[in-house]
């Protein structure tokens, strides 16, 4: 009989059969189990258990095959393209430069490309010592320098990435545009303050503009300024002085922690010395004067508009004055005021 027209079986009833025990294979044509499982042919007892019959499922596998071959005009590699995981063709890392300060940690992240690809990555450091690489891609700053990390994939040849890292010493590398602060209270911090000037001479009704810059620049700190004799001199929220009567006064600007002062000095003003004038053409010099020209201390009143120095900033318009310190006809010396619509500017010459 052949061998594919009988079931299968195995006896369960151990103890008492024979067949059983020995655990044999017990063998009955198809056409007697059509009724259902017989009994068992040693003991005659209904315990037999069928044995599931293992079915080879190349039939299946070739008619895929042939059916393939059949769609693609015999290309078997179509088939076998679709059973194929993707192929690696490089790793991908978070980013391939970063500085670092000693004892500053990184993490490196490595993807496979193309997207399905699987593998196992070995990391190395370089063997200068300036930095290592854990297993899972941790990168330690040690000492400074520049060092690099490689990832491979292993067992495929060629496929890498490298990630260069500059090491500084602690302490020196500083927030810059790009790094902005982490917190409300970073944004805050100020490390420095400094003013355009350390020293300021006014005359009693004159104003001078200060500025103070801080650092880092990027610090959202609010600047503000503060007269130690308001009597004096005042201070604008701006930083704009005005000299009150003759005296000594600090003006101090303020951010976070951080001070700086300006030294400022009022003088009363000068009285104009006795002595005749002189016709300048743009205007009329009052006061001390050499060989035809302002020498000395005097006023001009001017009559039309003249630069009262070589900057354009300092243009004085008809009815404006200027007093202070001429040497052969031009303003020189020390401070000088300009007069202008009510207001008094001091002027270096």
């Amino acid at each position: 009989m052949a061998k594919k027209d009988v079931v299968k079986y195995r006896c369960m009833n151990f103890g008492v059969c024979a067949k059983a025990d020995a655990n044999e294979v017990i063998e009955i044509p198809t056409i007697d189990t059509l009724g259902g499982t017989p009994p068992c042919p040693c003991c005659k007892q209904n315990t037999l258990q069928e044995i599931p019959q293992t079915t080879t499922k190349w039939p299946l596998i070739i008619g895929i095959a042939v059916g393939g071959l059949a769609v693609l005009g015999g290309g078997g590699y179509g088939v076998y393209s679709l059973l194929k995981s993707p192929t690696p063709k490089d790793i991908v890392l978070n980013h391939t430069e970063k500085t670092l300060m000693v004892g500053d940690m990184d993490t490196l992240r490595a993807t496979i490309s193309p997207d399905g690809c699987e593998g196992t990555f070995t990391w190395k450091a370089s063997k200068d010592g300036t930095l290592t690489v854990s297993n899972d891609g941790i990168v330690t700053a040690v000492k400074e320098g520049t060092g690099k990390v490689r990832v491979i994939l292993e067992g495929v040849d060629g496929i890498k990435a490298v990630c260069e890292y500059t090491i500084k010493p602690k302490g020196e590398v500083e927030p810059g545009p790009t790094d902005p602060p982490t917190s409300l209270v970073d944004s805050m911090k100020v490390d420095g303050l400094t003013t355009n000037t350390a020293t300021a001479t006014l005359k009693v009704g004159a104003t001078q503009q200060l500025s103070a810059t801080k650092a880092p620049d990027y610090s959202k700190a609010p600047i503000t300024w503060v007269s130690s004799d308001a009597s004096v001199a005042t201070v604008s929220a701006t930083g704009l002085v005005k000299a009150l009567k003759a005296g000594t006064v600090s003006i101090t600007a303020q951010a976070g922690d951080k001070f700086a002062t300006v030294k400022v000095t009022v003088n009363k003003p000068k009285t104009t010395p006795p002595g005749g004038s002189i016709n300048l053409g743009y205007g009329v010099y009052y006061g001390e004067s050499k060989n035809g020209k302002p020498h000395g201390y005097g006023k001009i009143v001017f009559k039309r508009t003249h630069r009262i120095i070589s900057s354009k900033d300092y243009v004085a318009n008809p009815g404006d004055t200027y007093e202070g310190e001429f040497r052969n006809g031009v303003p020189s010396g020390g401070m000088g005021y300009w007069k202008h619509d009510g207001d008094i500017t001091a002027v270096k010459p």
